[in-house]
C-alpha cells in the first residue's frame, strides 16, 4: 500500500517538474532561474530513477519519492523562500545531508558492508561537489549561488555560505546516522522481548 502511494506521488511530483518548466517557457511567466531548475530537476530525477533502478537498491520507490521532495524544495526556494527566508537554504542543505545519507545507506546495505564513517565522508564529499558547481556559476554566470541575500542586501558572505551548507549538510547525515543506530538498538531489543516472550509461552504450556 505504501509503495503505491510513494510511487504515483513521486511520478506526479516528477512530471510536475517538466509542466512546471513549460509553463515557465511557453507563458513567459517567473524568473528564467525557476524555468531552468525545473528542467534540470526534471532530469536529476529522471537520472536518480535510473540509478536506482539498476542498483536494485532496496525501497526505491521511497527513495525516489524523497528525492523529487528534495528538489521541489529547491525549486520553491528558488521561486520563493531563498531571497526572503534567511534560514530556509541552511535547513534544507540538513535535509539533503539526511536525504543522501539515506540513498547511500542502502546502497551500502546492498553491495557492500555499511560502514558509518563511509556514508558520513560519502555524503561530505557529494556536498563538495554541489559547492564546487555553485562556484562555478558563480564565478564564471556571475549568478549569485554563493551568498545568502534577502532583499538584494548581502547577509552572509559567499565563504560563510559555502561553509554553512558544508555543515547543515554534515549535521543531517550525523541526524540520519544517530537515527538508523537508535533504530536498530530498538529492534534488537524487540528481538530479545519477542524471544523471552515465546520462551516463557513455551514454558508455560
Amino acid at each position: 500500500m505504501h509503495d503505491k502511494f510513494y510511487d504515483v506521488a513521486g511520478k506526479i511530483l516528477f512530471y510536475a517538474f517538466f509542466l512546471q518548466g513549460t509553463i515557465f517557457l511557453v507563458f513567459e511567466v517567473g524568473k528564467k532561474s525557476s524555468m531552468v531548475w525545473s528542467f534540470v530537476s526534471f532530469i536529476f530525477c529522471w537520472g536518480f530513477k535510473i540509478a536506482l533502478e539498476k542498483k536494485d537498491i532496496y525501497d526505491r520507490t521511497f527513495l525516489w519519492f524523497l528525492i523529487n521532495i528534495g528538489f521541489w524544495l529547491g525549486l520553491l526556494g528558488e521561486m520563493f523562500f531563498y531571497y526572503h527566508l534567511t534560514y530556509y537554504d541552511k535547513s534544507l542543505h540538513i535535509f539533503v545531508g539526511m536525504l543522501l545519507a539515506e540513498v547511500l545507506f542502502q546502497y551500502y546495505n546492498k553491495h557492500l558492508k555499511v560502514k558509518k564513517e563511509a556514508i558520513f565522508f560519502s555524503v561530505l564529499g557529494l556536498l563538495a561537489i554541489w559547492e564546487i558547481y555553485e562556484y562555478f556559476i558563480f564565478a564564471y554566470f556571475a549568478y549569485p549561488t554563493m551568498g545568502v541575500f534577502i532583499d538584494r542586501i548581502e547577509i552572509m558572505s559567499p565563504l560563510a555560505d559555502t561553509m554553512t551548507d558544508l555543515i547543515g549538510g554534515s549535521i543531517g547525515a550525523i541526524l540520519f546516522l544517530i537515527f538508523r543506530e537508535e533504530k536498530k538498538q530498538f529492534k534488537k531489543v524487540e528481538k530479545k522481548v519477542k524471544t523471552k516472550l515465546a520462551y516463557y509461552k513455551i514454558k508455560k504450556v
